[in-house]
């Protein structure tokens, strides 16, 4: 197990726009879960630019009461155990676009949800320790802040996209959420650590 310490934030609309011309590695995601709560367990497809496809198997725990931190196992599985284990999803299958880019040393991954989610776009940034979490200074393509918020835990999304596939259309917590990526406003939030 390591620890994953990350911080996740909205993007701004006028990034959103030029996200296709960077020079990002592009890889399509689709992600389930099997558990949900303070522990997870999920399985992953990933699929980059060239038609390659690994599959993933990932749980993940609360550390220390901590939202900014928590402990991960990830290991590369198979395509049988990936298969074999939807008939245990929970909900429905997340599904994104995941633009990985380097700036200035630092990766971020950019999520662009698919389907019911869409337009929704979130940046998540892994640090090697809480004092670099803690330092970071977002990028101007960075908006609100969302680490804390559960709204935007994957755990969440997958299932406000069920919810928003049952009903077919959306409701007023996607709208909300989506109004912090389209507002002009530029907030400078921080958090504590």
């Amino acid at each position: 197990m390591s620890l994953e310490i990350e911080r996740k934030y909205l993007i701004n609309k006028n990034f959103l726009e030029k996200l296709s011309t960077l020079d990002a590695k592009k890889y399509f995601v689709t992600q389930y879960y099997t558990k949900i709560g303070e522990n997870e367990e999920r399985f992953r497809k990933v699929i980059d630019e060239n038609n390659g496809k690994k599959y993933y198997h990932t749980t993940k725990e609360v550390w220390q009461n901590n939202s900014l931190i928590r402990e991960e196992n990830e290991q590369e599985t198979t395509e049988i155990v990936y298969n074999v284990n939807q008939s245990k999803m929970i909900g429905l299958p997340l599904h994104k676009t995941r633009y990985v880019l380097y700036l200035d040393g630092t990766k971020y991954e950019i999520d662009q949800y698919q389907g019911s989610l869409y337009p929704l776009s979130v940046v998540e940034i892994e640090f090697a320790s809480p004092d670099d979490a803690k330092k970071f200074v977002k990028p101007e393509f960075c908006g609100k802040e969302v680490t804390c918020d559960i709204r935007f835990k994957n755990q969440s999304l997958m299932k406000l996209n069920e919810k928003i596939e049952k009903e077919g259309k959306y409701n007023e917590e996607f709208i909300s959420m989506l109004g912090y990526i389209y507002s002009d406003k530029t907030e400078d939030e921080t958090m504590s650590i």
